[in-house]
């Protein structure tokens, strides 16, 4: 079955739990609470953009993105997740570029921006740079300790 694609917030909020789930059952050192995502959900000021895909019912992939809240037209990458299952498909890529267009079509932005921590980079300094993301900067540290790592480019 062709993976599909949800991209509207109505639709998120009635699976916000499978959402959280996803997310946590992913990132269990970073859990998030249903009312954590949906206060972010339907925050309008920050102009969240948040992307499914399904196979089935079942959520493979999941993208989350606002505006910060400082004023800078920056747009926040929070979450690009693929089940490792379907990890090799293209999957995150098409996540990205959907989120792209979105803000582009919306004119929600100028800039993405990302961070990851210092045991990622040599992962995902690479992966993000496939998708135009440059000016890599140290930018603090996590609670933990661990640098924070930043990176940034245009939308559209």
């Amino acid at each position: 079955m062709e993976p599909q694609f949800i991209a509207t917030i109505k639709n998120q909020l009635e699976s916000i739990q499978e959402i959280v789930r996803f997310y946590n059952k992913h990132f269990p050192e970073s859990q998030h609470s249903e009312s954590y995502k949906l206060s972010n959900y339907i925050n309008n000021s920050i102009k969240p953009i948040i992307i499914t895909i399904r196979v089935e019912t079942k959520i493979i992939g999941l993208f989350e993105s606002w505006l910060k809240d400082d004023n800078s037209g920056t747009r926040k990458l929070v979450t690009l997740l693929v089940d490792p299952k379907f990890r090799g498909h293209k999957f995150g890529d098409r996540l990205f570029f959907n989120a792209n267009e979105i803000a582009h079509k919306e004119q929600s932005g100028s800039y993405w921006i990302l961070h990851f921590r210092d045991s990622n980079r040599a992962f995902l300094e690479p992966y993000y740079s496939r998708f135009g993301f440059k000016e890599i900067c140290l930018s603090g540290n996590y609670t933990n300790g661990e640098q924070k790592w930043e990176m940034r480019r245009r939308v559209g």
